[in-house]
């Protein structure tokens, strides 16, 4: 506070101090004009005066880092360890340098090893991480399932399985390794020679009779000298003493095996290459268009044939054209159900002209002539049913020459309708040859004039 003395003027002494107020003072966000102006110690920050010097001191008190303790009036930072410091007002500013120095914690993985300032742990394979503070935590899922193994016929992924104990085989873990081993007891294996058994863990095959045993790799081998005890076979001038001895069929004779022990032949006859059926050629008749003809065959021999020979009759004259397909199968009877086994068919066709030498005009395909289809039948002997299917087209007339035939009346013990006869079939067959034929078919007709007029057929082998 300033003190000022009085003066007089020229109307007498007055108080002329200056306004009560003239010296404004500002603090924070106050300001108020004072008289006097009082500095207090707080914060650390003490004052006094000197003569008419204000002064002030602050006390930094102690200041540590790691194991130094500092009591020093002025603190410097440093920059070291990729991070540096500076001032903005009065503010300490600090920043950390984004370089492999900065880094220097070193992480490796497989094969590779780098220095990173930072590393992510990502969940996979079933194992799943986490942060818990400053811990990391990591977490296999009970649900693994990325190991597959199979045993026997089965097949499973699984996350843990167990080897037990059984049959006389004992498992062990040795650190990762397991280990198994078979007791020397082991004689869960039965072993039966002749009418004597037993339980054993160990069986050795000696040599003899002929017989002698190796062992390849887990295979057991066995080979049967001839020259011993079974002898050497001979057949003709020939004599097999080692190998395998194979019968083949021939001359009618097959063979067979029934069981192991048991060889089979049958003789069928000498094979025929060439057999006539009702082939007497001595009527001719209209060929029934469409309609399957039927006839009965019991085989004494083997047949094999190539191709089946008809005589056949087309008359008409030299300015017609048409065509004849010729359809021919073999069937198999089973119960009352006969099968189709094999077929073979031919179109023959025409067209106008009188040339005797070319067989596709009328002139050289008409009249009384052979006509051939190629068939591939190998028969043994039995009882089998051939069929005629033949359809026609165009004005020409084709007969068929076959055996004379009987007209049946009727019916009278039966077997016409229950038994394979010689017949035809109402039925008509768009496609020749069907799959089957049912003895009890009613549309398969045994009686009347037509059921005994059967084509006569050559069936020759080459």
């Amino acid at each position: 506070m300033s003190n000022f003395p009085l003066r007089k003027g020229p109307s007498g002494p007055r108080a002329s101090t200056l306004a009560a107020a003239s010296i404004n003072v500002s603090a924070g966000t106050t300001s108020l004009n004072l008289t006097n102006l009082v500095f207090s110690d707080s914060h650390g920050v003490s004052f006094g005066l000197n003569a008419s010097t204000i002064t002030a001191s602050i006390a930094l008190g102690a200041i540590s880092a790691g194991t130094t303790l500092g009591t020093l009036g002025t603190i410097v930072f440093s920059n070291s360890n990729g991070i540096t410091f500076g001032m903005d007002g009065g503010t300490v500013t600090a920043s950390v340098m984004a370089t492999a120095a900065a880094g220097s914690v070193n992480f490796s993985a497989g094969t590779t090893s780098q220095n990173l300032q930072s590393i992510t742990f990502s969940n996979s394979n079933g194992i799943s991480f986490g942060l818990n503070g400053s811990t990391m935590t990591a977490s296999v899922a009970t649900s693994l399932t990325n190991i597959n193994l199979s045993a026997g016929t089965t097949s499973q992924n699984l996350s843990n399985f167990v080897l037990s104990n059984s049959n006389g085989v004992s498992f062990g873990l040795a650190g990762s390794t397991i280990t198994a081993s078979v007791g020397s007891s082991q004689g869960s294996i039965n072993f039966s020679a002749g009418t004597t058994s037993q339980n054993l863990s160990a069986i050795t095959f000696s040599n003899a009779n002929g017989v002698s045993f190796g062992l390849a790799g887990s295979t057991m081998t066995a080979s049967v000298s001839l020259s011993t005890a079974p002898g050497a076979i001979a057949a003709g001038t020939q004599t097999a003493t080692s190998g395998t001895v194979l019968f083949a069929d021939s001359n009618g004779i097959t063979f067979g095996m029934s069981g192991s022990s048991r060889v089979t032949a049958a003789f069928g006859g000498f094979p025929v290459k060439v057999f006539s059926q009702d082939a007497d050629f001595v009527t001719n008749f209209s060929i029934l268009d469409g309609v399957l003809s039927i006839q009965k065959l019991s085989l004494p021999m083997s047949v094999s044939a190539s191709q089946l020979i008809a005589a056949l009759i087309l008359s008409g004259f030299s300015g017609s054209s048409g065509a004849l397909t010729i359809s021919h199968g073999v069937y198999t009877m089973t119960g009352g159900t006969a099968n189709l086994a094999s077929s073979g068919s031919r179109l023959l066709s025409w067209a106008s002209g009188s040339a005797t030498s070319a067989s596709s005009q009328y002139g050289g395909a008409s009249g009384t002539r052979y006509r051939t289809v190629g068939i591939g039948y190998s028969l043994t002997p039995g009882d089998y049913l051939f069929a005629w299917w033949m359809r026609t087209t165009g004005s020409a007339t084709w007969l068929a020459v076959g055996r004379a035939g009987i007209g049946l009346v009727g019916n009278y013990d039966g077997v016409e309708t229950s038994a394979f006869l010689n017949g035809v079939s109402g039925s008509s067959f768009t496609t020749a040859m069907p799959a089957s034929i049912a003895a009890s078919d009613t549309g398969y007709v045994r009686t009347g004039a037509s059921a005994m007029r059967q084509p006569g057929g050559i069936l020759m082998g080459f």
